[in-house]
């Protein structure tokens, strides 16, 4: 009996090998996503009637620090595999089998007590008496391992981190140039419309946003890999627009304007991560659609480590 007691609490102790990469709940870990929007280009109309020049580059980095949940035997935000599945139904039928084999353990148990009307000298007694008369069951070392799969199924293989508080910082930068031909506007008479649109510093948070705008991820320890949400850049932005014009007829004006808002990356990131610690980083580029200085392309760097 004693050797089969200890057994039991030796596997129901067991830990994975994959504890290594989980933190304890509550830990800190820190994101950096930089977001560059970049597009640079001419343009000259089929009708020969107007030209344009655009250099825009928009920057933003976002700082987001998050916090660890208690880890947990199944993910949020990872995919559930086949084989996850499978081993869930094998263990199901391994509980069931295992729970059958101690049941008439288990009612001997109920019946001293009973017998004792719950008389802990007499319990113990004849649960001293009961293991001392037990032969140590054939199937011992079978029924510890089934136990310590059935510690596996609780073990703590995901763990969510949540984004608790987030900043930002920008930088604006697009000059564009159009010409226009028409009436007396020549080469030689130039008709153009100059806006240069600037902006910087710390990024103002909307209401709402300050715990990182949904922003998570998640680490799955066995197979040393995250999910994870990019936060999304914060708006709205400032800038200020400068506007100098020699069309006739042209109202444009400058003043305090806002920056166009960013595309933003919605799909989940996967990204490997080492055996020892919390690390990862990456790079995305995104071709955005759009007419002239809209379009353009998006690159998004991100690093993450533990605080």
């Amino acid at each position: 009996m004693k050797k089969s007691v200890a057994l039991i609490v030796a596997c129901t102790l067991s830990v994975g090998a994959h504890a290594e990469i989980m933190a304890k709940k509550g830990a800190r870990a820190q994101l950096k996503v930089e977001y560059v929007f970049a597009s640079a280009g001419r343009y000259f109309s089929s009708s020969k009637d107007q030209k344009l020049n655009w250099d825009v580059k928009r920057t933003v980095t976002v700082t987001t620090v998050y916090a660890a949940e208690a880890a947990q035997p199944f993910g949020a935000m990872h995919s559930k595999d086949a084989g996850q599945q499978q081993d869930i139904q094998a263990m199901k039928a391994k509980v069931t089998e295992t729970h059958a084999k101690m049941q008439p353990t288990m009612n001997d148990m109920m019946k001293i007590v009973a017998d004792c009307k719950e008389d802990e000298a007499c319990i113990s007694k004849r649960v001293s008496d009961y293991g001392n008369a037990m032969a140590v069951p054939a199937d011992a070392k079978e029924t510890a391992q089934a136990i310590d799969d059935m510690g596996k199924l609780h073990g703590t293989r995901f763990q969510l981190w949540r984004a608790v508080s987030q900043s930002a910082t920008y930088n604006i930068k697009e000059h564009i140039e159009k010409q226009v031909y028409e009436m007396t506007c020549t080469d030689a008479k130039v008709c153009k419309r100059i806006t240069d649109i600037q902006g910087g510093g710390t990024a103002p948070t909307p209401p709402g946003s300050s715990a990182g705008g949904g922003s998570m991820f998640e680490v799955d320890g066995l197979n040393k890999d995250l999910v994870l949400m990019l936060p999304v850049p914060v708006m709205p932005l400032p800038t200020e627009t400068k506007v100098s014009t020699t069309i006739p007829g042209d109202t444009s004006v400058g003043g305090k304007t806002f920056a166009k808002p960013f595309y933003a990356n919605t799909k989940p990131v996967t990204a490997k991560l080492p055996a020892s610690h919390l690390a990862a980083a990456g790079t995305i580029t995104i071709p955005v659609e759009g007419k002239f200085n809209e379009g353009g392309m998006l690159t998004i760097g991100w690093s993450l480590s533990a605080l």
